[in-house]
Order: C-alpha cells, then structure tokens, then sequence
C-alpha cells in the first residue's frame, strides 16, 4: 500500500443489476489479546481478505466496503505483511481499491461493482476526449493518487505531471456512503492545501424503491473567522439528479468544471492552452453510461447463470 502507487482498477465482475443494494459492511474492530494470552500467529485479517480476493476465495458482495479499526502503527505493520508475499503485494498495488484514513486509523477496502467499473470507465473516456483540444503534452491521467499521512485511491484523477497532487479527483459511489464521500472530499482538498481544487462524486443510488442517481461537487475556499481567514470545504453542488427516482433522465443537467482546475495556479500560465476551457459532461451523458454499465451487467449475469461461454 505505497503512498505513491497503486490504487488501478480492479478487474470487473458481473452481479445482478437487481440485486441488493451494495452495503457498507460492519467495521471491524482491533481484537488485542487477553491478558497472558499469546498474540495469534495467523495473517492479520486484512491481509486474510486480500489473499482470499487474489485467490479468488472472498465472496463478499460486490458494490460493498469493508472497514477496519486499526490501532496505531498497525497499518505499517499490515504493509509489511504484505511486502512479504511479492504476488500478494503486487496485486494490492495493482488492482486493489483501499482508503486508509491516519486521523481515524481506518482503513477501507471496496469491492467496485461491474456497474461502477464500466460507468467510470465511460466518465473517464469523455473527459479525455473533451481535454485533448485544451491540454498540453504534460497533463496527465491518472487512477491514483497520494495524500500525506492518509491515503486514498481515487477512482479518477487528473493532474499536470510536475504537481504533487492532481487537481480534479472524481469518486464512485453508492447513497450510503455519502458521509464517507464528503469527509473523503474534504481530506483531499485539505490534506493537499487546494492543491485538489475539485472533487467530484458521482452517487449511483440503488437504494432500495429508487433508481436515482445524482453528482455533487466540492471545492475549497477561504472563510473569514474571528482567527483570520481559514480554508474550508464547500460542497457546492449537492446531490444533483442525472436520473430521477423511477429511472428517467433528468434533462438540463450539465456536470462541469475548468480546464485550469486540473493544476495549480502557477502552472497554468504556461502549461494551459486555454485557461477558461469548460469539460462538460450532460446530464443525459451521465445517463447513458449508467445505463449501458447496468445492461452489460444484466448481460454478464444472464450469461453466467445460462452456462454460456464464447468459446463454445
């Protein structure tokens, strides 16, 4: 769990579209041993569930996270578990999505969903295709990122190469985890001092009599106080429908943000070809790619359960 690596996109699996919603596991609390009682020689759970994933053993629902209470220095401790198993550890790197929070020691391990791989996916190509007219050789792309102290995976981020963080940073998730999303967004921009000048997440909904599904968006700014001026996180946009409750397109709806936003203000003078640029992506957009995400998977799962294979 490097705090400069890792963090790509898992491979994807399918589950069904009307399944339940994807859930928040309980979180797991630090288990010490008794008084007289010998620590136990076994893996630390984390490391457990994370062999049993590359072994392809955890059947944990997909769309679900997976939340430990560590104590102090057990996050090292778990990291150099793993650095001892290279397949193990290459994997993590590779293909693992985690969030470790150092104020709170707590770590998370998510289990995207089919639906949330291949809607992102789709995000990502957009925003990709909108920039190349706007951007400069030395903006880059990227599904990772690191915060000092804490760390996070992204599940897209975007960045000037010679940026310590990048500058947009745009999170998948699930109605339940909107808390987690707006504490996770107000650590980025706080941890990187608005150096991440906007995060963007993106709420699938499945909540249980609703197909909703919504945007917010967060950005810093200064705030008078008593103390002087303090930066704050400002949730600028709060859960706008892309999709209404009973499946429908909502239709006005633009997500957007500048072209600038993607580094800080030193370096887009010279490195933005133009500054005011607007990536937007319509409500409709937005839309469609969910819904192409929910049909490939209702496909995949059709396929399975009918015994189908293209090599037939």
């Amino acid at each position: 769990m490097s705090t400069t690596g890792g963090c790509r996109h898992p491979s994807r699996t399918a589950q069904p579209r009307n399944a339940t919603p994807p859930t928040t596991l309980p979180q797991q609390p630090p288990t010490p041993p008794a008084t007289g009682e010998k620590p136990s020689t076994g893996p630390h759970p984390v490391v457990a569930l994370l062999r049993q994933r590359h072994q392809g053993l955890e059947t944990t629902e997909l769309g679900s996270r997976k939340a430990f209470a560590l104590a102090p220095g057990e996050y090292k401790k778990i990291k150099s578990e793993l650095q001892r198993d290279p397949p193990l550890w290459a994997y993590v790197e590779d293909k693992v999505h985690y969030d470790y929070d150092a104020e709170k020691h707590t770590l998370v391990v998510r289990m995207p969903s089919e639906v949330h791989e291949t809607f992102i996916a789709a995000v990502d190509d957009e925003i990709h295709a909108q920039v190349r007219p706007f951007r400069s050789t030395d903006i880059h792309f990227a599904s990772t990122t690191s915060i000092v102290k804490s760390k996070y995976c992204p599940d897209l981020s975007f960045g000037h190469e010679d940026a310590k963080f990048p500058g947009v940073v745009i999170e998948v998730g699930y109605s339940q985890d909107k808390k987690s999303m707006s504490r996770k967004a107000e650590n980025y921009i706080l941890n990187s001092n608005a150096n991440i000048r906007v995060v963007i997440g993106l709420d699938l909904a499945y909540s249980i009599g609703s197909l909703k599904a919504t945007f917010s968006i967060w950005r810093p700014r200064l705030s008078d106080t008593a103390e002087g001026r303090e930066l704050v996180v400002v949730e600028e946009i709060a859960d706008m429908a892309f999709r209404d409750d009973t499946g429908n397109p909502v239709l006005g709806v633009d997500l957007q943000f500048n072209v600038s936003e993607f580094t800080h203000n030193k370096l887009v003078p010279t490195e933005l070809d133009d500054q005011d640029g607007q990536i937007i992506i319509s409500g409709k957009k937005l839309y469609q790619y969910l819904e192409v995400a929910e049909n490939e998977e209702e496909k995949a799962e059709k396929k399975a359960a009918h015994g189908d294979s293209e090599y037939r």
